[in-house]
């Protein structure tokens, strides 16, 4: 279902008609009519379907243009059946045309809306009806309406191949593990530990012979309570955002790379990437000598700080036609609770501009103090 909501409305009332809007006073005479007037509809559909335009277009019914002002809005208590329409409308058309009627209240009066998004063209009819005349391509020009001319007819031919063979990029949030698309917008939870200074937390190594002193514990990891307080402060303080790369075109996308900045004025925001990540520390020296770096090989983040914004950049790679790709690694933190939004750009060796989008995140925080003792606890702790 194409959903139409109040807000929209109200911004097309301020609009002029064009190749994406129309106004009528009064709704179409359909029922019972003959097919001169039921062709009215059916060539205010078609040529709206046929226009050059870049978003959907709209025929407001019960709706009066003003010029210069808002519309008004005098409603109409007559409505059209969609599925009558639908079924009128693609029985003759030389393809489904896709187009919906619904009804909407707008400053407490019913008004009808036809809405036409972006398909496939030209649309036309496969014989003559009413005014119409068989494969006759009808185009919106303006506020008017006429025949398109061969050269128009070739363009939109044009366009639709080229369409379909180029890459068409977009970005949402994802659930790694069921790959379920989460929108653009989400919320996330992370605990900010109050830790004891570094230099008030002790060497670990040395253990107690009772009432014989001590010795120290050979090949330990002299910094594993430093190391693990920093482990912590990263496994609560950030949580790992993934994103979905989805290419909807019929071309794959070469060499994508993720451009992405978040503007942070009160310096509030903390991020990290996986490669950044303290990991769970080993009381032995040997464990952390024998643990695998992160591979060089292995895209990561690029992350800077820039003034009142943070600056990110990373390389995606090759996105397949009609396929999408998981990027992980990007966490995110916050030292109160915020909102911040990441704007994002999209680039590719074959697109001639960045896909622009905006991703929201609200980050709640939470705050815990830990106490030397905890974090000296954790050597008993199978460390």
């Amino acid at each position: 279902m194409i959903t139409i909501t109040e807000e929209l409305l109200e911004s097309l009332l301020y609009e002029e008609e064009g190749t994406a809007l129309d106004f009528k006073r009064c709704q179409y005479p359909f029922a019972g009519e003959d097919d001169d007037t039921k062709s009215e509809l059916l060539k205010d559909i078609l040529a709206f379907a046929n226009s050059w335009r870049r978003s959907d277009a709209y025929i407001l019914i019960g709706v009066e243009e003003v010029r210069g002002g808002r519309s008004v809005v005098y409603g109409e208590d007559s409505h059209l059946s969609d599925s009558d329409l639908q079924q009128f409308v693609c029985s003759k058309t030389n393809r489904p045309l896709e187009f919906a009627y619904q009804v909407h209240r707008l400053d407490g009066n019913e008004i009808g809306v036809i809405v036409i998004p972006l398909q496939e063209r030209p649309l036309y009819l496969n014989k003559r009806f009413g005014k119409i005349n068989a494969r006759e391509v009808l185009v919106r020009r303006g506020s008017s309406t006429g025949v398109a001319t061969p050269d128009e007819i070739s363009r939109m031919g044009a366009v639709q191949v080229a369409a379909t063979t180029r890459p068409e990029l977009s970005m949402c949030f994802i659930d790694p593990d069921s790959r379920e698309p989460l929108g653009t917008s989400g919320t996330i939870e992370v605990v900010n530990l109050e830790l004891p200074d570094e230099g008030d937390i002790p060497d670990y190594g040395t253990a107690s012979l009772g009432p014989y002193g001590s010795f120290d514990i050979p090949n330990a990891n002299r910094g594993f309570y430093r190391d693990m307080a920093r482990h912590l402060d990263h496994t609560c303080g950030f949580c790992e955002i993934p994103l979905l790369v989805e290419n909807r075109g019929g071309a794959p996308a070469l060499d994508v790379t993720l451009q992405a900045q978040i503007d942070d004025p009160p310096r509030r925001v903390r991020l990290l990437d996986e490669s950044q990540r303290e990991e769970r520390p080993s009381t032995s020296f040997y464990a952390g000598l024998v643990r695998l770096p992160f591979s060089k090989d292995q895209e990561s983040f690029r992350i800077a700080r820039a003034g009142n914004c943070w600056a990110l950049e990373r390389a995606v790679g090759k996105v397949q036609p009609k396929a999408d790709l998981i990027v992980r690694g990007l966490l995110l933190g916050a030292s109160e609770d915020t909102t911040v939004r990441i704007a994002v750009q999209l680039f590719a060796d074959n697109l001639p501009d960045p896909v622009k989008q905006d991703l929201h995140v609200s980050i709640k925080t939470a705050r815990k103090a830990m106490t030397l003792d905890e974090i000296l606890s954790f050597d008993r702790k199978g460390a």
